[in-house]
């Protein structure tokens, strides 16, 4: 019987321990725009993300038709993923957003869902 429930609890801690394995871990982040203007190579966007992360950088992805954002945050764990923050940012760009798309990614590697800005420049 003391077998089983060591085996048992044992069966438990490995189950416990894999889902945060993964942790810590850079990873992208939602964000929604605050502003454009298109003769301006600024972009002022609000990066979201849980309570167990903090903000890393912004980096953009920049072609003559697409601008595509990808805020990257640190997490140490899930147990507060739903305790939303917010943090203000300016992304600089290579060069004037002009008529381009500005688009959402996700970070190269990256296994979680991917989220679109609730607005899009255009």
């Amino acid at each position: 019987m003391r077998a089983a429930v060591v085996l048992a609890s044992l069966a438990v801690l490995v189950m416990i321990g894999a889902g945060c394995s993964d942790y810590p871990k850079d990873e992208g982040a939602s964000w929604t725009l605050r502003s454009s203007d298109p003769s301006s190579s600024v972009v002022d966007i609000r990066v979201l993300y849980g309570g167990c992360s903090t903000f890393r950088r912004a980096d953009a992805d920049e072609t003559d038709r697409v601008v595509i954002i990808h805020p990257v945050v640190h997490t140490e764990g899930t147990t507060c993923k739903s305790i939303l923050q917010g943090k203000d940012v300016s992304v600089t760009l290579r060069r004037p957003l002009g008529d381009r798309i500005l688009r959402s990614g996700c970070l190269v590697g990256d296994e979680s869902i991917c989220h679109s800005p609730t607005t899009q420049a255009g």
